[in-house]
């Protein structure tokens, strides 16, 4: 059968299955504030008086003991990440796509756009499927995207299925051999959860990040003319950058809530 590109019609299953994603983005402008004032506050400590008394020896075992029961903490949501990432790791893809845009070069020529990101396999009933975002494999041909995965392998979707009104692609992909992640229920989540994104920021594949959710239910946010109206977005913390977009956002639980689709700043 011969591959092609294809909208996802309103009452297709597919259609069904891409408005229930939500997307995370990132505000950068809290994280450069907050930098700053945590520079401003070094200074100010390191003029003023001493503020560490001395400590006898009892107090300091206190401390000790006190301390060591902290890290305990620590090191078991540590362990946790790391699972988390061991569970979600193997599922996730860097994605290179040659669009239909055009870019203009000297002399008035001009060549195609290149476009790289992520991606997620997920099963969707039978198939073997990768979820990313519209905006990574726009207007590109299934013989136009290469799809590169954890174990070293590059494959090429059979078929694509994308929806410019939520910004999210489904790619059919010709493996049964491969780990696929498990969606999770992006209405369970809250403010202040603990997250994981995944993706390939400045093209360093299979890149982790960890923050909480900042918020919910974002709308009417300017993607310019991205043409994404279904706007009911998750906020987060997770370091998030170019190359990021169509990787998953992930719980605790290694479940899918959400496609890292825009950044802020």
């Amino acid at each position: 059968m011969k591959a092609h590109n294809t909208r996802c019609d309103k009452g297709a299953a597919c259609r069904r299955l891409l408005i229930i994603f939500f997307a995370s983005i990132l505000f950068l402008g809290g994280v450069c504030r907050n930098q700053t004032f945590a520079q401003g506050t070094a200074r100010t400590f390191l003029i003023g008086t001493d503020r560490y008394g001395p400590v006898d020896g009892k107090s300091r075992e206190e401390l000790q003991q006190q301390l060591a029961e902290s890290v305990k903490v620590l090191e078991a949501q540590s362990a946790a990440m790391r699972l988390v990432a061991k569970l979600v790791g193997p599922s996730v893809v860097h994605i290179e796509a040659q669009t239909t845009g055009r870019r203009a070069l000297q002399h008035g020529a001009a060549r195609p756009v290149e476009e790289a990101g992520s991606g997620v396999f997920v099963k969707l009933g039978e198939k073997t499927c990768v979820l990313t975002n519209r905006h990574v494999i726009a207007g590109a041909t299934p013989e136009k995207v290469r799809i590169s995965l954890a174990d070293g392998r590059v494959i090429q979707p059979q078929q694509i299925w994308s929806d410019p009104e939520s910004d999210v692609a489904v790619m059919e992909v010709a493996l049964a051999d491969v780990v696929t992640a498990t969606l999770g229920n992006s209405d369970a989540v809250d403010i202040g959860d603990f997250v994981l994104a995944f993706g390939s920021p400045f093209g360093l594949s299979h890149s982790v990040t960890f923050g909480i959710i900042s918020g919910k239910g974002r709308r009417d946010l300017d993607l310019g003319d991205s043409g994404v109206r279904l706007q009911d977005f998750l906020q987060t913390d997770a370091a998030i950058n170019p190359g990021n977009s169509g990787g998953p956002l992930v719980n605790l639980k290694g479940e899918i809530i959400g496609i890292n689709t825009a950044i802020a700043s």
